[in-house]
């Protein structure tokens, strides 16, 4: 069976405006090709979607930015950081889970204590992550492969930075938001009882085709930086980004098709991942090791209460390889 990570596609830039033109013509080209009326009504919503800068979607949640702009910071008192935590009501529940699971055997006394137990990097990571569990990705039909979705940013998240030898920042956010653009498809996809579904088939194509591209938009959408938008757009094929853009985008790619591998793995299946990144020499990394960091990643996904995996996020840098 061949690797998951051949079946995507590069977006055809980081640009977000010609991202958008080239969608926009593709799915109006498809929905004048199909008779299907879920198909078209699907593509008609993907289009409306992709057609508005900000894609339907949410700003990227206020006080994750604020977060990220306190804790790169020196000296920043506990205190601070936890009442500006406080003020979005998903970050507290999610901070409340972490801190009361595994492998902590006593509640925290209270919410301070709470994110004292679990660390200034992993807050971090929890709050950049709200945006992933937002209300609008719980969509309608597709809730177990949305679920996937994001299971599989947060693990290659954790991942690329491990390769990159980070603790978080752009690197962290391409890893979990590479994917995204899948969420906007199945969001489009999601219809009410009664409405015409589009063909499983057809969801899936563009999911495959076209992720990338709408990560971009996303990207853009969030103002998360062109690094990020150049991880999104190029994780399917690095060597098709700029000079400049390819080490970020190798690591993105290393980090994907790892995680795809041990996923498959854990599923029986022999996905051939090994001898894939065997093959890369465009950045310095143990291909074994990797997989075997995200096997434990995703260890740690099942053991946890809450997908925060900032226990295992701290790197022994690997010999480079000969």
């Amino acid at each position: 069976m061949p690797g998951a990570w051949t079946l995507g596609r590069n977006a055809p830039s980081a640009d977000p405006l010609e991202v958008r033109t080239f969608l926009l013509q593709r799915l109006f080209e498809l929905a004048d090709e199909s008779d299907h009326e879920g198909d078209v009504a699907f593509l008609k919503r993907l289009v409306r979607a992709v057609g508005t800068e900000a894609l339907d979607l949410p700003p990227f949640p206020d006080v994750a930015r604020q977060l990220d702009r306190l804790l790169r910071q020196r000296d920043v008192p506990i205190q601070k950081v936890a009442r500006l935590a406080e003020r979005e009501p998903a970050l507290v529940k999610r901070i409340w889970q972490q801190a009361c699971g595994l492998p902590f055997t006593t509640r925290p006394t209270n919410f301070q204590n709470a994110v004292a137990r679990l660390g200034f990097d992993t807050l971090w990571q929890i709050a950049m992550r709200t945006c992933m569990y937002d209300a609008v990705f719980r969509v309608r039909g597709y809730e177990q492969v949305v679920k996937e979705v994001r299971a599989h940013g947060i693990v290659a998240a954790e991942l690329a930075t491990w390769v990159a030898s980070e603790t978080g920042g752009q690197t962290y956010l391409a890893g979990l938001l590479h994917d995204v653009g899948k969420l906007l498809v199945y969001r489009a996809a999601s219809c009410r009882p009664g409405q015409p579904a589009p063909r499983p088939e057809l969801v899936q194509q563009i999911a495959l085709a076209h992720h990338a591209s709408l990560g971009v938009l996303v990207s853009s959408s969030w103002k998360l930086g062109e690094q990020v938008s150049a991880g999104i757009a190029f994780h399917h094929n690095p060597a098709a980004a700029t000079p400049a853009q390819q080490p970020f985008a190798w690591v993105v790619h290393v980090a994907d098709v790892a995680v795809h591998t041990a996923a498959q793995a854990r599923a029986g299946v022999d996905s051939g991942g090994l001898l894939a990144l065997l093959e890369i020499d465009a950045i310095s990394f143990d291909p074994a090791r990797t997989i075997a960091q995200a096997h434990t990643l995703f260890d740690q996904l099942d053991s946890s209460s809450e997908t925060t995996l900032g226990k295992v996020r701290r790197r022994v840098p690997a010999s480079p390889r000969s």
